[in-house]
């Protein structure tokens, strides 16, 4: 056997041990997760984990089920879920609701089964689609606080893809599989705010290059020039914050 085939076959070996589908469709890996959830024909593509629109019968109401789907996913999954419950039961705005998790939070783990969880659906547009209000960023600062609060860290690949906003300007941070759970001094929670702060200076470089001004275009190249912008000269928010001071 060459060393193609002996990788291939340990990699399958893991995955069944660890509730990995291994040829079987959406319909069958929803229905051995939860049976009693309609499968609506939508899923959204990424790595390592199998994120799926379904309907529950028992309040009608659309919502995502997020599978594991690679052996390295389900440790991971199984930390967002820690994450996830701290954060609901402290009633955190922002964050997803979940409303059942599997295999996971509250049981002992079972190779045999998936690790998944079912949480709300969140109907709103990427961060990115629009260029942000103040007061969507007064309400991502408060999020940033309440995480803060509670020693959760944004992941290290918080980007605007991680971020939804409603039409009420409310965003949602709807992927926190990298996130870190701490207890350390204030110092290192600063990374929250920092994080904001990038994710507004690279709202207002996106909304530059898409301008139908030339000029705009141009400057959209110096990351310099456009934080300089972001900084000083774009009508959005201007906060005072204990941790940043104003930007």
């Amino acid at each position: 056997m060459s060393w193609e085939e002996e990788a291939n076959k340990s990699w399958i070996e893991a995955a069944m041990g660890n509730g990995i589908p291994m040829g079987e469709s959406d319909e069958e890996i929803i229905a051995e997760i939860d049976p009693s959830l309609e499968y609506t024909g939508h899923r959204f593509n990424t790595v390592g984990s199998y994120i799926y629109v379904v309907n529950d019968p028992t309040d009608g109401l659309e919502k995502i089920l997020k599978v594991a789907a690679a052996p390295a996913k389900v440790s991971i999954a199984r930390y967002e879920h820690e994450v996830l419950d701290i954060l609901n039961k402290a009633k955190v705005k922002g964050i997803p609701k979940v409303f059942r998790f599997y295999n996971s939070v509250g049981s002992e783990r079972d190779s045999q089964k998936f690790t998944a969880m079912l949480r709300e659906y969140v109907d709103a547009q990427e961060f990115d689609e629009e260029l942000r209000s103040e007061e969507t960023y007064k309400r991502l600062f408060m999020l940033a606080s309440d995480l803060n609060h509670h020693g959760v860290t944004l992941p290290k690949d918080f980007n605007s893809s991680n971020v939804l906003v409603d039409k009420n300007n409310q965003p949602y941070f709807i992927d926190l599989e990298e996130s870190t759970l701490n207890s350390g001094p204030i110092f290192e929670t600063q990374q929250n705010y920092q994080k904001i702060k990038m994710l507004l200076q690279d709202n207002v470089m996106e909304h530059l290059q898409r301008s139908k001004k030339p000029i705009l275009r141009m400057i959209s190249k110096d990351r310099d020039m456009s934080k300089f912008i972001a900084n000083l000269f774009y009508a959005g928010p201007l906060i005072k914050n204990k941790y940043l001071g104003r930007y």
